[in-house]
């Protein structure tokens, strides 16, 4: 397998898990984008790569799968934490804050 093709698979997750976290973030909860990128990146995407690559002799590709693995696994962990009902209050109170225009309207 080509490195090429793993390094495609690295990137596709790789946007991803950026967008996912870089929400959290925006809502205000960076524990949970930080611990997943914990989990992700040092528990198994790093541990994975070098067992493929130094144990079972995959070299640079099975180093590169191996961190590609961590971040299918943090994506995967991902799918929960952005629970809209959890967050919604808190990105439209964000938004509309934001957007200058709470000073124009009264909550009746």
């Amino acid at each position: 397998m080509s490195l090429l093709f793993v390094a495609a698979v690295f990137q596709l997750f790789d946007g991803l898990q950026g967008v996912t976290t870089g929400a959290l973030r925006g809502l205000g909860d960076t524990r949970t984008a930080m611990l997943w990128n914990l989990a992700g990146h040092w528990v198994v995407g790093l541990p994975l790569g070098y067992l493929l690559c130094f144990r079972w002799g995959l070299g640079v590709v099975g180093l590169w799968w191996g961190l590609s693995v961590g971040l299918i696994d943090l994506r995967r962990r991902a799918d929960p934490g952005l629970d809209a009902g959890r967050h919604a209050p808190a990105a439209r109170v964000a938004g509309f804050e934001a957007s200058g225009l709470s000073g124009y309207f009264v909550d009746t």
